[in-house]
């Protein structure tokens, strides 16, 4: 077994163990699209830097993807 996959598996885990009671309230912290969001409203700069970092990420699990 790739140790990539099991590298993206961890952090999938790990991703999901916190957004999921994140959107329905359970945690006090907020999910990732709700702190972009946030972000977003104040800088007009970090919308360029998140998309980007959004873009970047796609296309690295695109382009390796088997």
């Amino acid at each position: 077994m790739k140790a990539s996959y099991i590298v993206w598996g961890v952090w999938f885990a790990a991703f999901v163990a916190l957004e999921i009671p994140a959107a329905f309230g359970i945690t006090p912290w907020r999910t990732l699209s709700t702190t972009a969001w946030n972000l977003e409203g104040l800088a007009s700069a970090v919308k360029v830097i998140f998309l980007a970092g959004l873009v970047v990420l796609t296309v690295h699990i695109v382009a390796h993807w088997p």
